[in-house]
């Protein structure tokens, strides 16, 4: 897969530069980390532009943020009747 440059900037900029070192035309499924493959993958060719990239990764973090606070009550409400 070829690098857009929305893609670029995150494989420049995410985790300190982990991945600065990865070639335009990398197949980033393979790199071990699969948040950074969610990020490159919601910077896809679809995007269009770094406004557009920025809301996917706001919805992003609201739907995680849901999850975990869901979660953290299921737990705390664990053993207690229904």
């Amino acid at each position: 897969m070829k690098l857009n440059p929305i893609q670029r900037k995150v494989a420049d900029l995410y985790a300190n530069g982990e991945f600065v070192h990865l070639d335009d035309n990398v197949d980033t499924n393979d790199c071990g980390d699969t948040l950074f493959t969610f990020c490159i993958n919601e910077a896809g060719d679809d995007c269009g532009d770094v406004s557009t990239y920025l809301n996917r990764l706001d919805i992003a973090v609201n739907q995680l943020q849901g999850l975990a606070d869901d979660l953290l009550l299921a737990e705390l409400n664990q053993g207690e009747p229904a």
